[in-house]
């Protein structure tokens, strides 16, 4: 019987993946990145997949069409060493299910942005139609986290309610208000209805606040623009100190980088004018809302700056046990679950949480799959950032400029904020596919040939 039932899915996996066009199968994988969407009763071992990573999984006839042009790109081809030094820790690792989910998501990511570039090349207006309806979506989930601030009950009742498990990880769930509680139990925290970690809903929403603004600048519109400001607002009421940095130092100098690169363009200029207008009102009545909690006086200064303070003491505590541990195995790292082993103990000996992952990006990969997973890592940040910059300058005086000021925006942010969190090189899986898209948009705008004929065709 059970062999019977997974011959069908299977069977039924094959039919959808090729039943379904690629625009489909694509748009389903990357709208579901919104909600994930967790089927009641559906497993993997311990592990409930969302609906998002299942339809992502149907890509791979276009992952396999990709490998003709990912292995010659520098940033996936150094995604794929990455993944080849991931296979080889699995020798020596000691939880191979986190193994194997984080190979899984590295080949997803490399799968959407096969599909994005194989589609984009058909009909671009269609890719950047799907990424428009998810920024859209994010702001949904925007409202949901300014709601479960200004209503902490409604957030207390949402978490310990059945609905919340179609979105969040069950497994996550069932220990959030026992031995693995996380953030969002602070009433000064939110993450809305997809997150229990604020910081990681604060980094979410500042991916999707620059994809919001890329379509904006693309195609103008208002809607975009609307669900930009949406998730920017929310940054501030999740709580997360990082991420409102980021967010006040982001918007300023996107909007200071929108108004030069439209300088010559006296209706564009008004139009930004405006825009930063608008953003500050919004600023100002957060911060007016929310004074008895962060006002700015110099009490509410210190208070934010002492919070910060902590924040970065128990992160170098986190940052110590790496750097013991470095010299104890430098080059091969701790494999998959060593990390969550061995830092149990040096967390009970200097007095902080035993659960802590290592709060950075190079670390987390440094730990995983040893020191060429981490040189490469660094390595895909240059790489991301200097193709980023070149595409700045080249695109600057075209509509196009909206994609890669998206691109580079989103990047930038995942690769800051991750230097103190734990949502890796590609983000969570609700930033991935967005990445993966915004990757594979930018790809096909170093093609000048590309650029003209998209160009010719809008």
């Amino acid at each position: 019987m059970i062999f019977f039932a997974i011959f069908s899915l299977a069977v039924l996996f094959l039919i959808l993946s090729f039943a379904l066009p690629c625009w489909a199968r694509l748009a389903l994988a990357v709208s579901l990145s919104v909600l994930q969407m967790y089927l009641p009763g559906v497993m993997i071992g311990a592990y409930p997949p969302p609906l998002a990573l299942l339809t992502g999984l149907l890509l791979w006839p276009e992952f396999l069409k990709g490998l003709k042009f990912t292995p010659a790109w520098a940033p996936t081809k150094i995604l794929i060493a990455i993944g080849t030094a991931y296979t080889v820790s699995l020798m020596w690792s000691i939880d191979l299910q986190s193994g194997v989910r984080a190979l899984v998501y590295l080949w997803l990511f490399l799968a959407i942005f096969s599909a994005a570039v194989i589609e984009g090349r058909r009909n671009h207006r269609r890719v950047i139609n799907l990424l428009a309806c998810t920024v859209i979506l994010a702001a949904v989930a925007a409202a949901t986290i300014i709601l479960f601030r200004v209503l902490p009950i409604i957030k207390l009742g949402y978490l310990q309610s059945s609905l919340a498990s179609l979105f969040i990880n069950r497994n996550v769930l069932e220990l959030l208000f026992t031995t693995a509680q996380n953030n969002v139990l602070d009433p000064t925290k939110s993450g809305g209805m997809l997150f229990v970690n604020a910081n990681v809903a604060g980094a979410y929403m500042g991916v999707m606040a620059f994809a919001g603004i890329g379509i904006f600048r693309l195609r103008g519109s208002k809607l975009a623009l609307g669900a930009s400001i949406c998730c920017l607002t929310a940054i501030f009421f999740t709580g997360s100190k990082a991420a409102i940095i980021l967010a006040i130092l982001g918007a300023s100098s996107t909007m200071v980088l929108l108004v030069k690169t439209d300088a010559n363009r006296r209706g564009r200029v008004k139009n930004w004018v405006f825009i930063i207008c608008t953003i500050n009102v919004v600023l100002l009545a957060w911060l007016l809302f929310f004074s008895g909690m962060m006002s700015i006086s110099s009490s509410g200064v210190r208070a934010f700056a002492g919070d910060s303070d902590a924040t970065l003491a128990v992160r170098q505590q986190i940052w110590g046990y790496a750097a013991i541990e470095f010299f104890h195995h430098p080059l091969l790292g701790q494999g998959f679950g060593g990390w969550q082993k061995g830092f149990a103990g040096y967390a009970r000996y200097v007095g902080v949480q035993e659960g802590y992952p290592p709060h950075n990006t190079i670390i987390y990969l440094w730990s995983q799959g040893g020191l060429v997973a981490a040189a490469l890592g660094l390595l895909f940040i240059f790489c991301v950032l200097s193709f980023a910059k070149r595409r700045l300058k080249i695109d600057a005086v075209n509509r196009l400029f909206g994609i890669v000021l998206a691109m580079s925006g989103a990047f930038g942010w995942v690769f800051i904020h991750g230097m103190g969190e734990n949502f890796g090189l590609l983000g969570d899986e609700h930033m991935e596919p967005v990445l993966a898209v915004l990757l594979a948009l930018a790809y096909l705008q170093r093609n000048e040939n590309m650029l003209n004929y998209v160009l010719a065709k809008d």
